[in-house]
């Protein structure tokens, strides 16, 4: 099983014992992991990053998740993105960022 069948398990399993799918989803869906079906084949190919600095109250939780992908004025503490299209390996910081931001000003565009 791959580290990311493993992962996907695990995720299922949490997602099943909070109540969000049904007996039978999850079910199909371990079925699934375990015939090697599902190996996270649809992850995106890559993916740009979109940031509105005018809705940016300046946290900086982007930067703490991805210093590599976001930075910040000096002045104001605004959201400056420092990479459009950041290596695929780096999404998961972003998102992380996504997550983070309390304005929301971080939208992914994910490329299939």
């Amino acid at each position: 099983m791959t580290t990311i069948q493993q992962l996907m398990r695990v995720e299922c399993q949490l997602a099943y014992g909070s109540g969000l799918h049904t007996e039978q989803e999850y079910e199909d869906f371990m079925e699934s992991i375990n015939a090697g079906k599902t190996d996270g084949s649809g992850a995106p190919k890559s993916f740009r990053v979109t940031v509105y600095p005018d809705k940016c109250i300046g946290a900086g939780h982007c930067v703490t998740c991805a210093p590599d992908i976001f930075g910040q004025n000096d002045d104001d503490g605004v959201v400056i993105l420092l990479v459009e299209r950041p290596p695929l390996d780096r999404l998961g910081d972003v998102e992380s960022a996504v997550s983070m931001c309390p304005t929301g000003v971080i939208e992914i565009h994910k490329d299939n």
